[in-house]
Formats: C-alpha cells, structure tokens, sequence
C-alpha cells in the first residue's frame, strides 16, 4: 500500500480519504482540499457478508471472530502499517453504513450523470 512509499519519501501525499489524523495528521481530506462537501470519509470499505438466509448464530459468530482477529495487535499493526484501519461492529451497523453509503453514491451519480451500462 502506499504507506511505507509516503514514509520512505518516494510518494506525496497530496490528499487522504478520511479524516483520521494518524499517521498523516498534515495531509488533509480530499473534501477539503477538493472543498467537497459532505464527503468528509470517502474511504474504500471492505467487508465480510454472508447469503440472506444465514442463521443468525452463525452471523453471530462469524462477527465475533472476525472482531477477535482484527483486534489481535500485530494483525491490527500490520493493517495500520499499510494505511488501513481496521473497523469492527455488529452487523446492524454494517447494514446501516452499507444503506448510508448506497443513498450518498446515489445522489453523486445522479448529479454527475453517471449511468452504468
């Protein structure tokens, strides 16, 4: 990723994605240095999803394991090592960002009149 480039000098950073100051606290957003408004995150996301009809223990427990290894501290300093910050939750949080995210793009791509084909 391009963590170590910025830190060894081959790489400026011109503008992050989020809002976290660590480990660039002098580089700013691309909202603002774009003046992008209510954009302030627009970070790619990854995430673990399971078929529709999953019982709910099993969701269950896949979450919890998934928390427990991304909380280990050398899996999370190998994320954090590369610019990517791991993010736990429950999965109704996850349904909501997913939701929150789906209803912002769309409004981007009507307004720029973006059209997939």
């Amino acid at each position: 990723m391009a963590g170590p480039l910025i830190e060894s000098g081959k790489f400026r950073a011109l503008a992050k994605l989020d809002g976290r100051k660590d480990p660039y606290p002098n580089v700013p957003t691309l909202a603002a240095a774009a003046s992008l408004q209510n954009f302030d995150d627009i970070s790619t996301w990854l995430s673990l999803v399971a078929p529709k009809a999953t019982p709910r223990p099993i969701i269950e427990k896949l979450n919890r394991e998934m928390v427990h290894i991304l909380g280990l501290p050398d899996v999370r300093e190998k994320f954090n090592r590369t610019g990517n910050f791991a993010v736990t939750g429950t999965p109704e949080e996850l349904a909501a960002f997913v939701c929150n995210e789906a209803g912002r793009w769309r409004k981007v791509k009507k307004k720029a009149w973006i059209r997939y084909d």
